[in-house]
């Protein structure tokens, strides 16, 4: 009884904190009861007005971990200024950009703070090029079809966790905790495991448990939790097709509470409500899409240089934008429609309050970079536009151009971008683990807590002004204290003087130990140097001199800020530990 009562008090949350600012109660859970080095904290914001007691919903409000001091508070403009230098040791805002590349790779982004002059954070390697993905939870799916599978990513390690045999998988989408594989057949995941195997070519879903699954006799629907077909349409399938081949492309209107199935081909959009066709839209034929915002469907049309827009609630087309160029993407926020143009440099914007209003459509545009946004390689299937979570904006991806541009909503052009080295970034997404509205008034996130310590969690809210913050404690693991107890740190002994290009730099460091502060002897070393942001890198070995310190000389090859890591087996330092020396040269 004794242990299990041990057990349970480690699942229960912390006892729930409340502070009150000016007239805003801010109440913190944390779980788990007991947090250790490691752990993932959850972290539970409750915020309601201490008058009347209702909740505050639909506000932004910011987080962070520091360690404690006598004036928390003065850790927020810190925090919000966002200096490399004072990054919060957690923090509950962030998000990551994720570049599906070219050569067959995944670049992990952090937007907000740069890491040795590149802001990238990981590199995912697959098997082959990625075609699409999607997220569930903290699991990221990548289809590779050259490769026959799935990829099946950790985004917590930012590792491939295990890869699933699809032949020709292409699409995937995310429902009710199940990844759903389009290839050959379709393919239901669980984690890496198949659960179930179904024919079918497209798929949908509508708001609750229902994927919409065509096959070759038509589409089924299949409750998403039990995986089996259900309701009028089991062992009967509608027939969207009257005549030739199966439409290619299947849509859910949430506003229309019906399925659309749509044949770029022919341009004949079917409308399908509870298992019978309800209308027949003709559409022109060379769409590449259908995708709904409320109830209108938009078609980009890249054959024919045109938008066309479905009203679901008439089921006819009721304005058509001439957008030059070849559009072939539509993504959305809550304001705009965004319409990559792959023969322009330019993406289209199309305001949401004017679609359907009259025939006529207003447009506006913006930069999306040098090069057409299609002038890649290889395309993909995923989108090249998302938006971002610190909106309202969107995040673009430039093959071309090798970047990935942050546009901010009624700006000219974008505000910024992210360089992705020398990989074509294919495709875009977003990765937010920042605090989000759970439910009315409630707001939650995780994050790993690296270190053990004394900490303050910062709660920031900028509208109305309210700062409130909540002592916790985090346990230090026995393998900590034992690991820490022979931690070492690498030390620059000298500045590296007027380094310039093509010269030789001389590099000279020793290896501390952290308890003794004394020169540790770590043998046989091994250097990398970098150029920032990873385009040009030398290897090198160096052997301790007779009072333990190292030196190496590097040719730099051009003007820019470099960074030399080392590592020693000896030592326990691997080479991707937080010990770098910089240095510019000129």
């Amino acid at each position: 009884m004794k242990r299990l009562a041990c057990a349970l008090a480690l699942a229960l949350p912390l006892a729930a904190q409340t502070n009150v600012d000016r007239g805003i109660a801010v109440q913190l859970a944390v779980s788990p009861h007991v947090l250790h080095d490691g752990d993932t904290i959850q972290v539970q914001f409750s915020l309601r007005d201490e008058a009347t007691k209702t909740p505050l919903t639909g506000a932004h409000p910011a987080a962070w971990l520091a360690p404690r001091t006598r004036d928390c508070t003065a850790n927020v403009a810190r925090f919000l200024g966002g200096s490399i230098a004072d990054r919060a040791p957690v923090d509950f805002n962030n998000y990551y950009v994720l570049a599906l590349n070219d050569d067959a790779s995944i670049s992990v982004v952090d937007p907000r703070f740069s890491f040795g002059g590149s802001q990238l954070l990981a590199m995912i390697p697959l098997e082959s090029r990625g075609e699409d993905w999607a997220l569930d939870g903290n699991t990221l799916y990548v289809t590779e079809p050259a490769a026959g599978k799935v990829a099946v990513i950790d985004t917590t390690t930012w590792k491939v966790r295990a890869t699933v045999n699809a032949p020709h998988a292409m699409r995937v989408q995310v429902h009710d905790a199940h990844a759903w594989i389009v290839g050959d057949e379709i393919l239901v995941l669980d984690g890496d495991r198949v659960i179930t195997r179904m024919p079918g070519k497209e798929i949908a879903f509508d708001d609750a448990h229902t994927a919409f699954v065509m096959n070759e006799d038509g589409v089924i629907r299949v409750d998403t939790r039990a995986l089996s077909p259900r309701g009028e349409e089991s062992g009967r399938p509608a027939r969207p097709r009257e005549a030739g081949k199966m439409p290619a492309l299947l849509a859910w209107s949430s506003s229309a509470q019906m399925l659309y199935a749509a044949d770029p081909d022919s341009g004949r959009v079917v409308a399908i409500r509870r298992g019978k066709i309800a209308a027949t839209i003709n559409a022109t034929s060379g769409f590449t899409q259908l995708r709904f915002s409320g109830r209108f469907g938009f078609l980009p049309n890249p054959k024919n240089n045109i938008v066309e827009i479905i009203d679901a609630a008439s089921n006819r087309i009721v304005q058509t934008a001439d957008v030059p160029d070849a559009p072939d993407q539509v993504t959305f926020t809550s304001t705009l429609a965004y319409i990559r143009r792959r023969g322009s440099d330019s993406v289209m914007m199309i305001p949401l309050q004017n679609v359907g209003v009259s025939d006529a459509i207003g447009v506006a545009d913006f930069t999306g970079g040098q090069h057409a946004l299609g002038a890649g390689k290889f395309g993909a299937l995923a989108d090249s536009i998302v938006e971002a979570p610190d909106g309202p904006a969107v995040l673009v991806a430039n093959p071309a151009d090798r970047s990935i541009y942050y546009y901010k909503e009624g700006m000219a052009a974008p505000m910024g971008g992210f360089n992705n080295g020398s990989r074509e970034p294919r495709a875009v997404l977003v990765v937010d683990r920042s605090l989000r509205e759970k439910s009315n008034g409630v707001y939650a996130t995780s994050a790993v807590v690296e270190d053990a310590g004394k900490y303050d969690v910062v709660f920031f809210l900028d509208s109305p002004r309210v700062v409130s913050c909540f002592p916790l404690e985090v346990a230090e693991r026995p393998e900590t204290t034992a690991k820490r107890e022979h931690a070492v740190i690498v030390e620059s002994l000298a500045p590296v003087v007027a380094a310039r290009a093509g010269a030789p730099a001389q590099l000279r460091f020793r290896i501390t130990d952290v308890s003794t502060h004394q020169t540790r002897a770590a043998g046989e070393v091994e250097i990398v140097v970098m150029e920032a942001p990873g385009v040009w890198q030398r290897r090198t070995t160096a052997m301790p001199s007779q009072d333990g310190t190292y030196a190496i000389e590097i040719t730099p090859p051009s003007a820019g800020t470099y960074y030399a890591w080392i590592a020693s087996a000896a030592a326990g330092l691997p080479i991707n530990n937080p010990y770098f020396i910089r240095f510019e040269v000129d």
